[in-house]
């Protein structure tokens, strides 16, 4: 339901607009914004998301060039990164909107999330800190050792992305389901 939802992003992302209380969110905006227009924060209305070469350039310059006046591009730091900490997706809620937008007449759009649908640590968020945190120190034991390096993407990868998905489901409190179950 929307109050366990709301508790649960409070307690996971506390910048976030849904765990956020204290400032209203005005819903006729075409970009979400919360706060009153002198202490606004504002997050893409609009994501274009895709991989390589899935067309979403041509998709992309077909949405500026219908929409000029209203589609505000905004640049890759605008989709999600490969964050290494908690505060890169509270800067990514600051700086991802510029403060100068107009909320109700304009769309501040990410047009090129590519990495948004790749490999897992692309999907980064706030408990992303915890799957690194165990993949990386895994993966250099092996790389460190010349004859585990020779083998490390046929064999000993799975098990570092398995430990690392645990660690991630415990941080977040989720179950982990081995893949294939």
């Amino acid at each position: 339901d929307e109050a366990a939802l709301s508790a649960l992003a409070r307690r996971w992302e506390p910048a976030l607009f849904a765990a956020r209380t204290d400032a209203p969110f005005d819903p006729a905006g075409l970009t979400p914004c919360i706060g009153t227009p002198a202490g606004r924060r504002c997050a893409p209305g609009a994501f274009v998301l895709g991989a390589w070469q899935t067309g979403t350039k041509h998709l992309a310059a077909l949405l500026r060039a219908s929409h000029p006046e209203a589609l505000v591009p905004l640049g890759n730091g605008a989709c999600w990164g490969q964050w290494k900490n908690d505060e890169g997706g509270r800067r990514w809620l600051e700086r991802a909107v510029p403060a100068s937008l107009d909320p109700s007449a304009q769309l501040a759009a990410a047009l090129h999330c590519h990495a948004t649908l790749q490999f897992y640590p692309d999907s980064a968020h706030r408990f992303h800190k915890w799957w690194e945190e165990s993949y990386w120190p895994c993966k250099k034991r092996c790389t460190d050792v010349p004859a585990c390096e020779k083998t490390y993407y046929e064999k000993e990868m799975w098990t570092c992305k398995a430990a690392a998905l645990r660690a991630h489901d415990a941080a977040v409190d989720l179950p982990t389901v081995p893949a294939g179950g």
